[in-house]
């Protein structure tokens, strides 16, 4: 049964005030979110752009989580395709793909929306390299580096921190470095070593293709 409350548009004020809170305290409530976007459908000149973009970087960073999902479902076509919506749809895009490159792209033109999420970067990285760990055993330091937007001396820092506190191994594979990531239940069917750009969901579909024929 529907809650009439839901559409009361008396409340979208008050709504507003609650979800912005909640994201300046870090403690990001979805289903309050999801009220106000429901709210914003039924007055949609009231909608607050910069507001609902602070709720989709929000659910970027609870991936896979389905939050991102849902709350564009309840945002309208027609605003997808303001900004900063339209950026954050793409980036979102591009991280759901394994396009880790364009991703970063996407994240360096939306620094003035992230602004509202400092530690947007440092949260993303965790989450790419959680995602790398699922689908590799080992990968070359370029591919690494193009994955997490971080080089040089940066880069060394992170590998350090994750030898000591994740067992992560390090060898010579000619021109680069060589990171063995730990065995886990996802990472063992992949032998290869990902050296030189990444493999990305339409490289795949191409070869499926290719050997189908």
């Amino acid at each position: 049964m529907l809650d009439a409350n839901e559409y009361d548009t008396s409340r979208l004020n008050a709504i507003e005030r609650q979800v912005a809170d909640s994201i300046m305290a870090g403690k990001f409530e979805l289903g309050s979110a999801l009220s106000l976007l429901r709210l914003y459908n039924l007055l949609p000149d009231q909608m607050n752009l910069k507001l609902v973009g602070s709720i989709l970087i929000q659910a970027l960073l609870r991936l896979p989580e389905p939050d991102f999902h849902l709350a564009m479902l309840l945002i309208p076509e027609r605003m997808q395709e303001e900004q900063p919506l339209s950026a954050l749809l793409a980036v979102s895009q591009h991280l759901e793909a394994g396009r880790y490159r364009e991703f970063w792209q996407g994240v360096d033109a939306c620094g003035e929306v992230l602004a509202s999420e400092p530690h947007f970067q440092d949260k993303m990285r965790a989450q790419i390299l959680q995602r790398l760990s699922s689908t590799y055993r080992r990968v070359g330091q370029h591919v690494l580096a193009s994955s997490l937007h971080v080089d040089g001396s940066k880069l060394d820092a992170l590998i350090d921190k994750e030898v000591e506190q994740h067992s992560w191994s390090v060898s010579s594979g000619g021109s680069e470095r060589i990171i063995t990531l730990p065995r886990n239940s996802q990472n063992q069917l992949r032998p290869a070593i990902a050296q030189g750009g990444s493999f990305e969901m339409d490289q795949l579909a191409s070869l499926l293709t290719t050997a189908r024929g």
